[in-house]
């Protein structure tokens, strides 16, 4: 609580404090204004603080609540566990074909009413859908990605044939299948060459393709252009060589100027290493 008071106060003594204080600044210089300066809040920010200070160290700790801290209580592991709910797993459940659920909808179905549990995706012919509809109608052979305690799952068991097919690390591929990285850069050639892509203005990193596979998307300024289909060269950021990758897109608009930006395929161990391409003609 102290450490949270004297955050609060000491953002009042500059510009780049708190961000009100940028924003409001930056709207008067928008609006033809003189901005703040650096220290212009200091004067009525310094007196707020050390009144605030005072206030904390002399009044407000009569004010907080009088409880006895309970120094050296026992407390278990499955208090613990309860707490923090570190009894929770997540599990991937399939509905065979022949299922009495099939045709009904996840309300009507009453897997989250009777058990607690949690659906957190539904997997239909490879694709997923994150925290579906109550009225989402259940088919033969969909996944559900749930979560909750394990007496909920031996309940489920109990009076359902849902199969209960594994304990989610799916739910890691799941979550990466949806992630691309981007990555902006200063401004500043980090590779120069003939053929050599600049890393000076953005990257686009995508690991959702299969086969740990991943694309990378960078701009490219020299000519000529790659095509799509052909085997280049990926370079890390040092220059150094990666092996060759291939290029899936190519792309150039007028509103772009001279700047196209290519999409290579590398391994996904190489997405966070390939930095630029040399062409191999």
């Amino acid at each position: 609580m102290p450490l949270a008071y004297s955050t609060l106060l000491g953002g009042l003594m500059t510009l780049i404090g708190t961000p009100p204080n940028l924003l409001i600044s930056e709207s008067l210089s928008l609006n033809g204004y003189d901005p703040f300066e650096l220290f212009d809040f200091t004067p009525i920010g310094g007196g707020v603080m050390a009144i605030g200070v005072i206030f904390v160290a002399l009044f407000g700790r009569f004010m907080l609540p009088k409880k006895a801290a309970e120094h050296g209580k026992h407390v278990s592991q499955r208090s613990l566990r309860a707490r923090y709910k570190l009894h929770e797993h997540t599990y991937m459940i399939r509905v065979p074909t022949d299922s009495i659920l099939v045709g009904k909808t996840l309300a009507e179905s009453r897997i989250g009413a009777s058990t607690g549990l949690i659906i957190l995706s539904m997997v239909r012919d490879g694709r997923s859908e994150t925290l579906p509809g109550r009225q989402t109608v259940i088919r033969g052979g969909d996944g559900l990605l749930v979560q909750g305690r394990v007496d909920q799952f031996r309940e489920l068991r109990r009076w359902s044939d849902l199969v209960i097919e594994r304990e989610a690390p799916v739910l890691k591929s799941m979550v990466a299948a949806k992630v691309a990285y981007a990555e902006v850069c200063s401004g500043q050639d980090v590779l120069q060459g003939p053929g050599t892509v600049l890393d000076h203005g953005y990257l686009l990193i995508d690991e959702s393709l299969p086969e740990d596979r991943a694309s990378v998307m960078m701009p490219y300024e020299y000519r000529p252009l790659p095509v799509e289909g052909d085997v280049v060269t990926a370079l890390d950021r040092a220059g150094h060589k990666l092996g060759d990758a291939k290029v899936i897109a190519v792309r150039q608009t007028k509103k772009m100027d001279q700047t196209a930006t290519v999409t290579i395929e590398v391994p996904r161990d190489w997405s966070m290493r390939a930095r630029a391409i040399r062409l191999k003609r």
